[in-house]
């Protein structure tokens, strides 16, 4: 897994969907298709790095952008809740109380699954698309 975390706080204030061409531009995606072992590599990287604070997007979002929207990856997969539901915050996805559609890993609870408005500006994580 090659990953791109962008953490300069000159770059990092950036919408999801702005955060999603950013990844393209290099080549690459917001981080997707997150598996347990893929996420414990995710929480490991996000608490040894101090830069990393708060929201990290990734690419996971309500499609269609409605509060009933189901959340999928980027290729439009559905989310597996089971495998992930270890790694939500406490009362996540809660998504209906502000729009919340967008998704990121809240490294304020532990490198927590949390669901956010996807205009809110946060840093995001890439990977390397395989060839």
């Amino acid at each position: 897994m090659c990953l791109y975390i962008e953490t300069d706080p000159s770059k990092t204030a950036t919408s999801w969907s702005t955060a999603d061409t950013k990844c393209n531009n290099m080549g690459m995606r917001l981080v997707s298709n997150i598996t347990p072992i893929k996420m414990e590599a995710l929480v490991n990287i996000t608490r040894k790095n101090p830069s990393i604070i708060g929201y990290i997007y990734i690419g996971m979002r309500r499609k269609p952008q409605t509060d009933t929207g189901t959340l999928q990856w980027l290729d439009d997969q559905p989310v597996d809740m089971a495998a992930l539901g270890p790694y939500w915050g406490s009362g996540e996805p809660d998504g209906s109380a502000t729009s919340e559609h967008c998704v990121v890993i809240d490294t304020d609870r532990r490198s927590g699954l949390s669901d956010v408005p996807c205009g809110t500006k946060h840093p995001f994580v890439c990977e390397l698309l395989k060839p």
